[in-house]
């Protein structure tokens, strides 16, 4: 097929500006993409210490001893940390956690073994949030030296 200079000329100049348009537009949705990241990082920035604050406290009250007759107080205690504000700065993962724990604290059924574990992946949870673990780390399991 042959074209003339002008048509020739005429595709050239609108390929030119589809490629353009489309660099433009994956220009403007990066930066777009850019700045919620920057915007959340800041955000966590912020709270940081707020955050550092509120998991030392739901710390205290996952490490206090429990069983049958102190579970319903350990509920509780998770409870108000929550309804004070604790709940703001949880993560997911952590949330989810947290919540598996609530449901355990107050289900007589549930064992003291299984609270437990579910209390430390509670704590791992705490400590991949403030930066101590990474997500790798927070997967392998400790053993304490006996």
């Amino acid at each position: 097929m042959n074209l003339s200079f002008g048509q020739q000329l005429a595709l050239t100049i609108i390929d030119k500006a589809i490629i353009g348009v489309l660099l433009l537009i994956a220009g403007y949705l990066l930066n777009a993409a850019l700045e919620r990241r920057k915007a959340g990082d800041e955000l966590k920035k912020a709270i940081a210490l707020e955050r550092v604050n509120a998991y030392r406290e739901l710390w205290k009250i996952s490490i206090r001893p429990f069983d049958a007759t102190t579970r319903p107080a350990m509920a509780t205690a998770f409870r108000d940390w929550y309804s004070a504000g604790g709940a703001l700065f949880l993560s997911f993962n952590a949330a989810s956690s947290y919540f598996q724990v609530q449901k355990m604290l107050t289900d007589a059924k549930v064992g003291e073994e299984a609270t437990r574990a579910e209390l430390s992946r509670l704590r791992t949870e705490l400590k991949h949030d403030c930066g101590t673990y990474e997500r790798r780390e927070a997967d392998t399991q400790i053993v304490a030296a006996k």
